[in-house]
């Protein structure tokens, strides 16, 4: 494992865009459009580092209800159309059937399991066993007499039914998925898969009937899990092939303190889980395992995994324990309490924060997140969460970067280039003249250029690149992103004084002087991507484009603009023929409804 720039923090969202976008959870299980215009809405307003598709989690309610589904009661049917779903727990295969299962896991839930959950696969009850059609040239022949009856007609009909609701749902899936990557937020998980013991416990037997297959029949119980391991790691490996994505979400239920002994653990919970793990591994994924209730009693045995290969997150295990014990060995994610973003204050949120960095996030290794799945919050809270993590949460042992009073001159790349943990960085009382590019920034956090001048560089004067906690003050700008001679090698950044390009964030531009520069195709400062910034008290001078929203970030393939939550005011335009332009219509209109303002001088209306 690496050290990272910073603590990622990446809460698991479940129904929260719903209550913070104001809509309620049936109508967001109901109505895809109105769940992605909430979800996105969340990720734009609190920008964590990775999001979760709300429909994976949220589910299709028409779906659920075509298929008469007996295993949840859900917002509108069941349960209050504010509250989320309700899973209802049933032996829904007996103990006596273990053999059976066993034997042909796929022709027990045809006939057996699929019409105890869902009443639209009722008639599959009438079935022959499917492997009774291996039989002579005719024996398929035999089998066929229940699909003429009355009610499989039926059943084909509401299943026919129930496909064309799930191509809408898997439909709002992918264009969630797509918008969110033209924003440039990547998702958390490729693909799901769950443990054999919690797939027979929660699914089939239910807790009370696994609890007591554990003492009257335990071999069939281990039988039936080995039966499983396999299956669960095909699922997992074959959807994240199809998605491109291979962080494998895992959620556990029955393996914690309380629901059995840790001897019981080793026998019929972990061997399992463990081989699951192991083949997903070996397939390229990243299993991200959700471990529910406390594992503390368990961290040595669950450490026996190759090292920087698995993800934990824990929601009540002891997070300074599982760091002694996993700290160089796993990922720790987690583990701010639910209790704690519903009832407590931010300053609650960002003394608890503050503890888990200091102590969980030392080295590396660990990912900010509620302790479970963020259903109800106070959104201050959550925002608390996040922006915290990004502030405190840099990592500037060792990558602190201090350049006071000294010259760049051509330089044919950079006249500073940094990249990879370039964090905590001072450029103070610096000059610099005649470079492809002044100062390139690149993945750095807590970025402050004051009182240096950049004058003639042949691209930009200052080019970043996934940025945060940026600041420009002081600063002067002259004669910069002038046409490229053949002597500087430049392959990044667009004629300018300032370009600021993918994912730069918390930015502040202040008190600087840019001028000079009259060429159309160029601009003095260039926004192709900012977040949270502040524009103001700056004099821009001699330009045909004083500030550019852009049209693309660069990349392979190249980010949309995202420019949002960003203040232009109270800066001085002299000989500058458009103080705010876009490269192409529509990109100024874009950004305003992502809550920027833009304002030529003091005491004018916004744009």
């Amino acid at each position: 494992m690496k050290v990272p720039d910073r603590v990622p923090v990446t809460p698991f969202f479940g129904f929260f865009p719903a209550f913070y976008a104001g809509i309620t959870c049936e109508e967001a299980m109901y109505n895809y459009d109105k769940l992605s215009i909430a979800a996105k809405k969340t990720v734009i307003d609190f920008e964590p580092d990775m999001y979760i598709n709300p429909h994976d989690y949220v589910s299709s309610g028409p779906l659920l209800e075509i298929l008469d589904y007996k295993r949840l009661k859900w917002p509108g049917h069941g349960v209050d159309p504010n509250h989320s779903y309700q899973f209802i727990e049933a032996e829904y295969m007996k103990s006596e059937e273990y053999d059976a299962f066993i034997e042909d896991p796929s022709d027990f839930m045809i006939r057996s399991y699929f019409p105890r959950i869902c009443g639209a696969f009722a008639p599959f009850k009438t079935l022959a066993p499917i492997h009774d059609s291996i039989a002579y040239y005719l024996g398929l022949f035999y089998n066929l007499e229940p699909f003429g009856m009355p009610e499989f007609a039926s059943a084909f009909e509401t299943l026919q039914k129930a496909g064309a609701e799930s191509k809408k749902w898997t439909s709002a899936i992918a264009a969630f998925d797509k918008e969110m990557e033209a924003l440039g937020f990547p998702c958390q998980f490729g693909s799901i898969t769950h443990a054999p013991f919690d797939t027979i416990g929660d699914f089939f037997r239910g807790t009370r009937g696994i609890m007591l297959d554990m003492y009257r029949y335990p071999d069939k119980l281990i039988k039936a899990l080995e039966k499983l391991a396999p299956m669960a790691a095909r699922m997992a490996i074959s959807t994240s092939q199809q998605s491109g994505n291979p962080r494998a979400f895992i959620p556990l239920h029955k393996g914690a303190d309380g629901f059995m002994s840790l001897e019981q653990f080793k026998t019929f919970y972990w061997p399992t889980l463990r081989s699951l793990m192991l083949e997903l591994i070996d397939a390229g994924l990243v299993p991200c395992l959700l471990i529910e209730g406390d594992y503390t009693s368990r961290l040595e045995v669950i450490k026996d995994i190759p090292k920087g290969k698995v993800i934990y997150h824990f929601e009540r295990t002891n997070l300074f324990r599982a760091k002694e014990v996993l700290g160089d060995h796993a990922c720790i994610r987690g583990n701010v309490p639910l209790s704690l973003l519903i009832t407590g204050t931010p300053q609650d949120i960002k003394d608890y924060c503050k503890k888990l960095i200091d102590v969980v996030g030392k080295g590396g290794g660990f990912i900010m997140d509620a302790g479970a799945c963020i259903d109800e919050a106070k959104p201050e809270n959550v925002k608390a969460m996040i922006d915290f993590t990004k502030e405190y949460g840099v990592y500037t042992e060792g990558w602190s970067h201090r350049f006071l009073n000294s010259d760049f001159r051509w330089c044919r790349n950079a006249g500073i280039y940094g990249t990879g943990h370039f964090n905590d960085i001072n450029v103070q009382d610096c000059y610099f003249a005649r470079n492809g590019v002044g100062f390139y920034a690149s993945n750095g956090n807590g970025v402050r250029v004051s009182n240096s001048a950049f004058e003639q560089c042949a691209n930009t004067g200052i080019y970043t690149h996934g940025a945060s906690s940026l600041k420009i003050e002081g600063c002067y700008f002259e004669g910069n992103g002038y046409e490229l001679p053949a002597y500087f090698d430049i392959g990044f950044g667009y004629p300018s004084s300032v370009h600021l390009d993918y994912a730069t964030r918390g930015v502040g531009i202040h008190d600087n002087v840019f001028r000079a520069n009259t060429d159309p195709d160029a601009a003095l400062l260039r926004l192709s991507y900012c977040i949270d910034g502040s524009i103001t008290d700056n004099v821009f001078k001699d330009a045909y484009n004083g500030i550019q929203l852009r049209t693309t970030c660069e990349g392979n393939p190249p980010y949309g603009p995202f420019v949002g939550r960003t203040l232009v005011e109270n800066n001085n335009y002299t000989d500058v023929t458009n103080w705010i332009s876009e490269e192409s219509a529509g990109l100024i209109n874009l950004a305003k409804s992502r809550n920027c303002v833009f304002i030529k001088s003091l005491g004018e209306p916004p744009l």
